[in-house]
């Protein structure tokens, strides 16, 4: 499944906070599991050797979104979570890494803070 701009700002507008014990849990905020298909590329000012990384959306909050990858991504690295909406434009989710966990031979679990969201005009050629 692929997740649209509006499926995902949708989820994210709709959790609230149950008040966990928060000595339990480090997160701040609630999460959804969800299972669905991505692509992120790094958040870089120049566009040479930014490449596009297939991932896999495992869960999301309104601050985070930890998703499965097939390498490693470093602290502090920045990427962006591109995702299509109905209409010519497409909502882009900028992520900063918090951690990065190996999972299995070429899977790695990585946790990322939500920087900003911003549209993006598709062109016809694009869409």
């Amino acid at each position: 499944m692929k997740l649209s701009g509006e499926q995902f700002q949708e989820i994210i507008s709709q959790l609230v906070s149950d008040h966990q014990d928060k000595q339990q849990d480090k997160r701040h905020e609630p999460r959804v599991g969800i299972r669905a298909q991505g692509v992120v590329t790094p958040w870089t000012l120049d566009d040479d050797g930014a490449r596009q990384t297939p991932i896999t959306i495992r869960d999301l909050s309104r601050g985070g979104i930890c998703i499965l990858t097939p390498s490693p991504m470093p602290k502090g690295t920045r990427f962006i979570l591109r995702l299509m909406r109905t209409q010519q434009t497409a909502l882009l989710a900028h992520y900063e890494v918090r951690y990065s966990k190996p999972l299995a031979k070429s899977l790695f679990c990585i946790g990322a803070k939500l920087v900003n969201l911003s549209d993006a005009t598709i062109s016809a050629d694009a869409a």
